[in-house]
């Protein structure tokens, strides 16, 4: 259940941080607030909080110390999954990208 549990833990966070586009909304807003209004950039990081596989990793690490299943086995899987985030990034596009087309082929049946 742990590995499972993390898993959806990387996925959620690589749809929050890559996918849904809060840090660039994030950025824009620190940028203004640091500059007094001068300059709305996303030129810069923030990490690790801009990052889906540091937040993968650190999250992860933080869950297993929460759950006491901080053992080396499940270290090795959050630094897997860590690596694994762009893939994961790459799998959601994927299913949005297979979900329209099957939606395109229902309207053209239609």
């Amino acid at each position: 259940m742990t590995i499972i549990n993390l898993l959806l833990i990387q996925l959620i966070i690589v749809f929050i941080i890559d996918l849904s586009g809060v840090m660039n909304s994030i950025k824009i807003a620190l940028s203004k607030w640091l500059t007094k209004g001068k300059v709305a950039s996303t030129g810069f990081n923030i990490k690790p909080f801009d990052c889906s596989l540091c937040m993968t990793f650190w999250i992860g690490l933080i869950y297993l110390l929460i759950t006491k299943s901080f053992t080396l086995p499940y270290i090795a899987v959050v630094a897997g999954l860590s690596f694994l985030t762009q893939s994961a990034n790459d799998l959601l596009l994927l299913i949005k990208d297979l979900i329209t087309k099957v939606i395109n082929t229902i309207y053209k049946i239609i």
